[in-house]
């Protein structure tokens, strides 16, 4: 976030300056945040499972993700939040997977990854040797390489209790 404040404003933001703006777009970020009428239901059968959850983001702060999460309500199902910009590696980077995978002590056999997005999340944990599933609720991909592929959640919350 500094660095972003240096190149708006010129070099050295004081801390004070970075601390208002984080404060200001984390909110303004949150206040935008929905999730998903299925996201809840699914999170809470993987975690009467006693599934390990991890959420990968791709964000200029930690914060803006952890304000989203807590804003509707998700942060509680996770045991790890991993950004880019706490880690310092972006999806489709394998380098992040494999991040959350050490932090979980867990083999690429034993992990899936879902997400919406072909390129970053379903590209990076292909490439990382993870099981993947996509959630196309746009209907917007044909060819996948994910291993599964669901228009929604609900729909991938059968297969993904076989997992």
């Amino acid at each position: 976030m500094r660095q972003l404040l240096e190149r708006m404003i010129g070099d050295n933001p004081s801390d004070q300056l970075v601390k208002t703006a984080i404060h200001i777009i984390v909110k303004a970020r949150a206040a935008n945040g929905v999730a998903f009428d299925d996201a809840h239901t699914t999170l809470q059968k993987l975690l009467r499972r006693d599934v390990k959850l991890g959420i990968i983001s791709n964000v200029s702060s930690h914060e803006v993700a952890t304000g989203i999460l807590d804003k509707v309500r998700l942060t509680e199902y996770f045991d790890e939040i991993f950004t880019s910009a706490r880690v310092g590696i972006r999806k489709p980077d394998p380098g992040i997977f494999r991040y959350a995978l050490m932090q979980f002590k867990a083999r690429p056999e034993e992990a899936v990854m879902v997400g919406d997005s072909e390129i970053h999340d379903i590209g990076g944990g292909y490439i990382a040797g993870l099981k993947t599933v996509l959630v196309d609720r746009r209907h917007r991909v044909e060819n996948t390489l994910a291993d599964y592929h669901f228009n929604s959640l609900r729909e991938a919350s059968t297969e993904l209790e076989s997992l």
